[in-house]
């Protein structure tokens, strides 16, 4: 017995320098992980594309969708207004300049330079189509700052102005300046038939200085017309 006692303590012991060594290798107690929170879905996904070479999926393709409506919004109600104040107008007055020109072209003498003109029952019918006066000569100013080749017969459309009353009178004044004899001469004409003074002056100059017989003889008679004067013979 006495010899297996001390056999027992030094196992004991042997033990015992083992743990002690073990510990020392190992080191403090190192403190448990915190819980990690999950990564959301869409971190997720561009993660494994990122990593398989791929493009990044969008997480939220409701937002490209949105700002495409907007955007096609946009669009759409730049196009109404255009259509609405720009291109109707201008559709609307050369259909009416083109039928008055087909009824009077079979009429024209060959030269009628000036014979292209409005019966007052066609006039008012055009005009009252444009929305009556005011509304007619904005719409046939639109016409007249549109090029030629886009919008012929403009004399038609300024001897249609003739019969806005006095909102066309600005316009018609501008229009004496002109350098189509074919456009002074139905402006002469409309102010004449409309009979405003703000026409005298205007019309005294282009009577004295426009370089064409016929528009100052013309614009002379009109000018007496207004002044309540007997026109030349």
């Amino acid at each position: 017995m006495s010899a297996e006692q001390p056999m027992d303590g030094l196992l004991r012991q042997a033990a015992s320098e083992t743990s002690e060594a073990s510990a020392k290798e190992v080191g403090p107690a190192q403190p448990a992980p915190e819980p990690r929170t999950p990564d959301p879905p869409s971190t997720v996904l561009r993660a494994v594309s990122a990593s398989n070479g791929e493009p990044a999926v969008n997480p939220q393709p409701g937002r490209s969708l949105v700002g495409f409506y907007i955007a096609l919004g946009v669009v759409a109600v730049l196009v109404g207004i255009f259509y609405w104040f720009c291109l109707r107008p201008y559709l609307q007055v050369r259909g009416m300049v083109e039928a008055c020109y087909s009824r009077r072209l079979p009429k024209r003498p060959l030269g009628g330079l000036f014979s292209l003109v409005w019966t007052d029952e066609e006039a008012e019918d055009a005009i009252r189509k444009l929305g009556g006066p005011s509304p007619a000569a904005r719409k046939l100013v639109l016409y007249m700052r549109i090029p030629d080749r886009l919008a012929p017969t403009k004399e038609l459309a300024v001897d249609l102005m003739g019969h806005c009353g006095s909102e066309a009178v600005p316009h018609l004044v501008a229009l004496l300046k002109s350098e189509n004899e074919r456009v002074r001469w139905p402006a002469i004409r409309g102010l004449g038939r409309i009979g405003d003074p703000r026409a005298i002056e205007p019309l005294a100059t282009l009577a004295s200085q426009d370089s064409d017989k016929n528009i100052r003889f013309a614009a002379a008679s009109v000018l007496k017309e207004i002044r309540g004067e007997e026109p030349p013979q």
